[in-house]
């Protein structure tokens, strides 16, 4: 699906709209990521492995550097460490930035 075909503009945007501000305060962000899973989901559904890979990544490392997870060590004011944080950055953004790399350049080195 495409973001300018009649599909997406006429049925796909006005639904997720709608379930967007029907759904209570409390889900409207769930309903968002639900919402995107089935758009990229349409296109191939193994993207959906490859986008849940990418959430789950970013929820736990969101969380750790957000100071709401704590593992292990915390420093005197009781919060994750900032070597903590700092490794989770690095670990989301290799992660993202990875599969970034793979799949813009897989096929030019496959082909060369």
């Amino acid at each position: 699906m495409v973001f300018s075909s009649h599909l997406f503009l006429f049925y796909f945007l006005p639904l997720a709209l709608l379930l967007y501000y029907v759904a209570p305060r409390g889900w409207r962000m769930f309903v968002l990521t639900a919402v995107s899973y089935v758009f990229y989901g349409w296109t191939n559904p193994w993207f959906v492995l490859l986008l849940t890979w990418a959430t789950l990544v970013d929820f736990v490392c969101g969380n750790v550097i957000g100071n709401h997870w704590r593992f292990g060590a915390r420093d005197a004011e009781g919060n994750t460490p900032r070597w903590q944080r700092r490794l989770f950055v690095g670990i989301s953004l290799v992660s993202n930035l990875g599969m970034l790399v793979f799949f813009k350049y897989a096929m030019f080195a496959a082909e060369n």
